[in-house]
Parts: structure tokens; sequence; C-alpha cells
């Protein structure tokens, strides 16, 4: 077990402790929240602690427990860049936590339309996420599933974009997803991923209407991670 600094632990209890508030309190607490400009002491305490992955896995909880719950906070602050900004570095930093990739990449799918430069951020990003698709392959694990459940959620959206679907195939996503559609057992994932190909293969108006949830099935699709 890693024990953590004094600060960074106090800090990694606050922000799981504001996850707890936002599942106990609802609608109010996100209000309560924002008033006391939790948005961006949660941004600066990501800055601050970007070498702790536990902070960054709260940190980025919180965001995406505001950002599905009360996305027009964080538009009208325009932080939505800076949000999918450290998503980005914590992918980056923490290749190898499972938790960190899933909670980045559900951030950068909630907030993704409201980003600005958005083929410059997806460059940045995809290659991290073609990371954490081949990386997190055990669908044994609830968590590596809904990580890579995030990762397609995440892509679902790029293909949708001008420009997102050259810079999605040319990055090694599109090997990362044919990968995982050998491997999954699980047919709701595997057709959601076969349209997800379809999409970037064939683009934005071949598919008809229905948009996949990427929901594996053993996952709720809430299950985000504190420590």
């Amino acid at each position: 077990v890693v024990s953590l600094g004094d600060e960074e632990q106090k800090m990694a209890d606050r922000l799981n402790m504001q996850c707890t508030e936002f599942d106990q309190g609802g609608g109010d607490s996100f209000q309560t929240f924002a008033i006391g400009g939790g948005i961006g002491k949660t941004l600066k305490a990501l800055e601050q602690f970007a070498d702790s992955g536990t902070v960054q896995c709260n940190g980025l909880a919180v965001l995406c427990k505001v950002a599905a719950a009360e996305k027009a906070m964080i538009v009208a602050l325009k932080c939505a860049d800076k949000c999918i900004a450290l998503a980005t570095l914590a992918m980056e930093q923490f290749s190898n936590d499972v938790h960190v990739h899933m909670n980045a990449m559900e951030l950068a799918g909630l907030l993704w339309d409201a980003a600005t430069d958005q083929d410059e951020k997806a460059s940045k990003l995809i290659p991290f996420v073609a990371e954490a698709l081949e990386s997190n392959c055990d669908f044994e694990d609830v968590d590596r599933t809904e990580a890579i459940k995030q990762g397609l959620v995440f892509l679902w959206q790029v293909a949708g974009m001008q420009g997102g679907r050259d810079v999605i195939l040319n990055s090694r996503c599109t090997v990362a997803i044919q990968k995982r559609l050998l491997e999954a057992r699980n047919i709701k994932l595997k057709k959601d991923m076969w349209a997800l190909q379809q999409r970037i293969m064939q683009g934005f108006n071949s598919l008809g209407e229905r948009t996949p949830d990427f929901n594996a099935g053993d996952s709720d699709g809430g299950s985000l991670v504190c420590f």
C-alpha cells in the first residue's frame, strides 16, 4: 500500500467526501459546490497534486459528477477546455492506472461538445485512449471493462466530428478496437464496438439513428471509483 503524504491524503479524502456529498445531496449539493468555488478548487487540486494518482482519480471523479449532473456550470465558467487538458495530462502521467483512465475518459466524453479546437485536443488525447483500450484488456474485471466503455463512448463522439475520424484512423485505436472485438464475450459490448468501428470507417451518417451506450451489462454505467 502506497502511503500518501499528509497534504495529499487530506486532499484525496476531501475530494472523496465531495463525491459522497453529491451522491447523498442530489441537485442542491451541486449548486452549493459551484457557489463555493468548488469547480475552480478541484481544478487547482488536480494541478497542485499532478503526481498523485489518488488525487487525480478522485478530482476527476468529482468533475465527472458535476459534468453529468450540471454541465452548464462548467460551461458557464469556461472550464471545459481546462478539464479536458487536465484529463489528458492525467492519462499521460498515470498510463497504468485503470481508475484514472476511466474517470479521465468519462470527463472528456461528457464535456467534449463544449470544447474548442476539438481536432487538436483529440490528437493529444487519442494516443492515450488507444493505449488504455490496449492495456485494459481483462473483460473479467469490472473496472477495466468500465474503462474500455468510457474510451469507446469518447471515440464515438470524436468519430462524429469533422476531422475526428482522421485522428482516430491515424492512431492505434482501430487496431485496439479490433483486438477488443475479438476478445469481448459480452454480446452487447461487441455490437457497440462493431457499430463504432463502422462509424469510424464509413463516416458520420452511415449508421442510422442508433447511438450505442456501450454499457457492458456487468456494469451499472456509474461506477466512478474513489479511494
